[in-house]
């Protein structure tokens, strides 16, 4: 997983995916917003 910025300014962080892109030319294999990620390792941490 890797993370970019997207939105308003780019100011949210989103995590993805991008093994099929770089080993294969493929797309996108998956992306999720890291706020959501982020909070519920915190909470386990």
């Amino acid at each position: 997983m890797t993370v970019r910025y997207s939105g308003p300014d780019n100011a949210c962080p989103v995590y993805y995916c991008k093994a099929d892109l770089s080993q294969t030319g493929g797309s996108l294999c998956q992306e999720v917003r890291a706020p959501a990620v982020d909070e519920l390792v915190a909470q386990i941490s």
